[in-house]
């Protein structure tokens, strides 16, 4: 479900769709807690965090506790990260 004022996008999960399972954003206004977030460079996001990339890269994630991951899409064109989705359990 798009919250285009706060530029969100939360998708949910079960038959009520009242648990959220993914949150993402292509806003440069949020930020991860390492500082990390759209906008930032391939090269800056490598230096903060241990993520693993496809190749040739298009796409990066980073394994949290559990089964929690933070995805980060990369443009081609730039190389910095045009989106970020938290994904839970």
């Amino acid at each position: 479900m798009p919250y285009p004022h706060a530029k969100l996008v939360v998708s949910y999960s079960g038959y009520g769709g009242h648990r959220a399972f993914e949150i993402s954003t292509t806003s440069p206004r949020y930020r991860m807690a390492s500082g990390v977030g759209v906008g930032s460079t391939l090269q800056q996001l490598r230096k903060v965090m241990n993520v693993g990339c496809d190749h040739p890269v298009r796409y990066c994630a980073y394994p949290r506790s559990g089964s929690v991951v933070a995805s980060f899409a990369i443009d081609a064109s730039t190389g910095r990260v045009a989106e970020i989705a938290i994904e839970g359990p």
